[in-house]
C-alpha cells in the first residue's frame, strides 16, 4: 500500500557458512519469486529493517556451494563491504548519510 515501508526482514534470510556467528554487519541473502527461486539477492544487515545490498546472481546450481563462481564472487563482494563499513565506522543508515 502507498506510504507504507516494506519489511526486508522478511525477505531476507542469515547467511550461514563463515559468517553463521557474526552479529555486526550480517551478511543476508534474499531469494526471488518463482519455485525454486532463480535469483539471489545478497546483502549486510545494518539494523532492523535496513540492509546494504552488496550484490546478486541467477542460482543455476542447487546450493553457492556448487556454484563456485557465483561462492566466491558473493563472498569477495560481502568481505570488501564488511572491511569498508568497519574501518569507517559505519555502524547504521545515518551513518551513509551524506551532509547536504
Amino acid at each position: 500500500m502507498a506510504g507504507e515501508t516494506p519489511d526486508f526482514d522478511d525477505h531476507f534470510k542469515y547467511l550461514e557458512g563463515k559468517y553463521k556467528y557474526e552479529l555486526q554487519y550480517q551478511p543476508m541473502k534474499s531469494y526471488g519469486p518463482g519455485r525454486p527461486p532463480l535469483l539471489r539477492m545478497y546483502a549486510i544487515k545494518l539494523q532492523p529493517n535496513t540492509y546494504l545490498i552488496t550484490g546478486g546472481g541467477i542460482k543455476l546450481a542447487d546450493t553457492i556451494q556448487h556454484s563456485p563462481g557465483l561462492k566466491d564472487h558473493v563472498l569477495q563482494n560481502i568481505d570488501r563491504v564488511r572491511s569498508y563499513l568497519k574501518e569507517n565506522g559505519i555502524i547504521d543508515s545515518e551513518d551513509l548519510k551524506e551532509d547536504i
